[in-house]
C-alpha cells in the first residue's frame, strides 16, 4: 500500500480515475484476502469469551470481552502488534517479503506458553483446564511439525530426490 501513496509510484503517472479504479481494486482484493483470518479471529474471540464468561461468572461482560480479545490478540498473527522495525524489514529489497510474518510467528508461540501459564497459575479450574489444554495442543503442533519436518520413514532414495529438489544452501 506504501508504494501505492509514494510520490514514486507509477500511479501517479495515471489518470485519476483510472488510479481511483486501480486502487479501489487492489484494496478489495486485501480486503478478501484477510477475510478467512478475520472469520478466524471471530471464531476464537468467541471460545475466549466463553471460557471467559465460564470461569468469571459474576464478572462484568465487558471486562470478560476485553481479556478475550487480548487473548486472541497475543495468541493469533497479529501484525500491528509487532515492533514498527520489523514490520518495515518487508520493504527493504534483499530481504524475504515475509519477514514480519515469521517473526510473528515465534511471538504466537511464546505468547500462547506465557498465556497458558498464567491461566495455570489462577487455580481457577476453567482456566486452568484452558491452559493447559492452550500448551499441550502448542507442544503437539510443534512436535508434529518437527516430526514431519525431519523426514521421518523416507528411505535413502527418497531422501536424496527431496534433497535434490532443495535450494544447495538447504541440502545438508
Amino acid at each position: 500500500r506504501g508504494l501505492l501513496e509514494s510520490d514514486k509510484s507509477i500511479l501517479n503517472k495515471l489518470p485519476d480515475q483510472l488510479k481511483n479504479k486501480i486502487k479501489g481494486s487492489i484494496e478489495t482484493t486485501g480486503k478478501m484476502y484477510s477475510t478467512p483470518e478475520s472469520a478466524a479471529k471471530v471464531f476464537n474471540f468467541f471460545g475466549e469469551l466463553k471460557a471467559l464468561n465460564k470461569a468469571y461468572p459474576s464478572r462484568e461482560l465487558n471486562k470478560n470481552m476485553m481479556e478475550a480479545a487480548n487473548n486472541v490478540r497475543l495468541t493469533t498473527q497479529d501484525y500491528d502488534s509487532l515492533p514498527k522495525f520489523l514490520r518495515n524489514f518487508s520493504s527493504i529489497g534483499f530481504l524475504d517479503p515475509f519477514v514480519s510474518y515469521t517473526a510473528d510467528r515465534f511471538r504466537v508461540v511464546f505468547n500462547t506458553y506465557k498465556l497458558g501459564l498464567k491461566e495455570i497459575a489462577t487455580k481457577n479450574p476453567v482456566l486452568v483446564s484452558r491452559g493447559s489444554k492452550r500448551i499441550a495442543s502448542m507442544t503437539t503442533v510443534l512436535g508434529g511439525v518437527g516430526y514431519i519436518g525431519s523426514n521421518v520413514g523416507l528411505d535413502s532414495e527418497e531422501e536424496k530426490a527431496v534433497r535434490n529438489r532443495m535450494a544447495p544452501w538447504d541440502r545438508d
